[in-house]
């Protein structure tokens, strides 16, 4: 199988900040049977995705992915600032801007039909960003998807004040992160995460923790405004976001077409390990399919109608 070819590229958001976007195209010149746009989790970045990307792209999906703010090789890069999310609706306006330069710099097309979605904090952006303009996206991938956390007392304790400890002391980190052990079952992949250094360690920032609480909690009463087609992968056993929350998710959401897929022994790391390329092909053949789909649906929209028979 021919290599994909992966580019990576500067773009700025918004907010002035610089940011590192990522294409993986198929090989050759040849054109994408379909497109995917994919957000990763906090803390982490999507260089850890690298693998997944190049073998969906090898198999004629172009893949368009970026480090978040503060994430990775994206800016801000002062050690204060890292996984520091000052609102959570920064994360959705930047993968709208990301899908203006693909457009507009990088493909001078529009990028359609495109899936959109995400690993844990990624789905959960994903989601609202799919909400924003169900029009815009051919379907919605979510990996373990953080519709809502696994809660202890510690969590709960700091979710009834963590408005305030947000506005007092944004920067501190006090909220429990996920244990690199409880990621995925091979030592490798913990070690893997362990020893990455773009990976933002330790306990997570009471300001960042605060905005994906209110991202989640936000979604929750949008979740039947949801038609697009889903695939979605949760590991049963995930113990950093909640299996419970997504299955929720999929019962009421008011899409007709959906693909939910539970991995019993599973835990939150589902894109690692010898999993990695087989699940990695089902959501190539997902996007491929229902991008195709939606290509034709937008084309029998715009070709025109049988003529009316005259009146005699």
């Amino acid at each position: 199988m021919a290599r994909a070819t992966c580019t990576e590229f500067c773009w700025t958001n918004g907010r002035g900040q610089d940011m590192l976007g990522v294409e993986y195209l198929p090989a050759g010149g040849k054109p994408p049977a379909a497109s995917l746009l994919w957000l990763h989790g906090i803390c982490e970045h999507s260089g850890r995705y690298a693998p997944v990307f190049q073998h969906i792209a090898e198999l004629g999906v172009a893949v368009y992915t970026f480090d978040a703010h503060g994430h990775g090789r994206s800016h801000p890069q002062e050690p204060g600032e890292r996984c520091l999310i000052n609102r959570f609706d920064d994360l959705v306006d930047d993968t709208y801007s990301f899908v203006s330069v693909i457009e507009q710099q990088r493909r001078c097309a529009r990028l359609e039909p495109c899936v959109i979605g995400g690993q844990s904090m990624g789905a959960l952006v994903a989601a609202h960003a799919a909400l924003r303009n169900q029009d815009r996206w051919a379907g919605l991938v979510l990996h373990s998807a953080a519709m809502g956390v696994v809660w202890t007392m510690l969590l709960r304790a700091q979710a009834a004040v963590g408005s305030l400890l947000a506005a007092l002391i944004p920067r501190a980190q006090l909220v429990p992160a996920v244990k690199p052990e409880d990621l995925h079952h091979d030592p490798k992949v913990v070690e893997a995460f362990k020893a990455d250094s773009l990976i933002f360690h330790g306990a997570l920032r009471t300001r960042s923790a605060n905005e994906v609480l209110k991202g989640m909690r936000a979604l929750e009463p949008r979740v039947p405004q949801m038609k697009l087609p889903l695939y979605v992968m949760h590991g049963m056993r995930d113990l950093t976001t909640s299996f419970d929350a997504i299955d929720d998710f999929v019962r009421r959401a008011g899409s007709t077409d959906v693909t939910f897929i539970k991995v019993e022994d599973g835990l939150h790391e589902l894109l690692m390990g010898d999993e990695r390329i087989p699940n990695a092909t089902a959501i190539a053949e997902w996007c491929t399919r229902h991008c195709a789909e939606a290509a034709a649906a937008k084309a029998a929209q715009r070709s025109p109608g049988p003529k009316p028979e005259p009146k005699l």
